[in-house]
């Protein structure tokens, strides 16, 4: 995915992963809440 534009001798400090993930909404929403303790980390879901 090209999320953003630089040289190409440049590195961001910022990403994105997505996953697919098979869990009840509780294990969800725990998974949510650990990765969104870590810093500089935004977790969201989306359900399709």
């Amino acid at each position: 995915m090209g999320l953003h534009d630089l040289p190409e001798d440049a590195c961001s400090p910022a990403g994105l992963i997505v996953l697919q993930v098979s869990a009840t909404d509780d294990e969800l929403q725990a998974f949510l809440q650990k990765l969104n303790a870590l810093d500089d980390v935004r977790a969201s879901s989306l359900a399709m």
